[in-house]
């Protein structure tokens, strides 16, 4: 979060995927696409994680993974 005033990438999946395929119609295609795989996997794996420790730790009893 403290790297978003300092970085100019992007937190928004869609928004990197529009500015990928405009770089690729101006033909820069060097390394538009090189790790762009991480924009998806990154909030995919996260929200799975969040998801695993919800029901870890706050689900109601019969939703609980371990009682």
């Amino acid at each position: 979060l403290s790297s978003l005033l300092h970085s100019t990438a992007s937190w928004n999946p869609i928004r990197t995927l529009a500015a990928s395929v405009a770089a690729t119609v101006d033909g820069n295609q060097s390394l538009v696409w090189l790790h762009h795989y991480v924009y998806w996997l990154g909030p995919i794996i996260g929200s799975l994680f969040a998801s695993f420790l919800y029901r870890l730790i706050f689900a109601d009893g019969e939703k609980r993974l371990i009682a």
